[in-house]
């Protein structure tokens, strides 16, 4: 799992559209709840963000969606592109 986390509070909305511009139209970033984004590439290739929010701080945790052998794919080709795009988005991020 990969975490990161911006000094100031970011609404889910804004989040999406910015991963969604920082990963480029090969992905669809889409809200699933009141606190999380999922991310897809192809049905294969996808990862949720967890979006959280305290004490004036936003806080992200990537990871890799699917089953078992497709779960291990995708941390190690989806995670970290979508860990890339958030870095994009918000360059400060910690």
């Amino acid at each position: 799992m990969s975490a990161l986390a911006v000094d100031r509070e970011i609404s889910l909305e804004d989040v999406q559209r910015a991963l969604a511009d920082a990963l480029g139209p090969g992905y669809r970033v889409s809200v699933t709840s009141g606190s999380s984004l999922k991310i897809m590439r192809n049905a294969v290739t996808w990862g949720t963000v967890h979006v959280s929010w305290s004490a004036g701080k936003t806080s992200f945790r990537v990871r890799p969606g699917g089953l078992i052998l497709v779960a291990a794919f995708n941390a190690v080709s989806t995670v970290p592109n979508i860990r890339h795009g958030l870095d994009r988005a918000f360059p400060n991020a910690a």
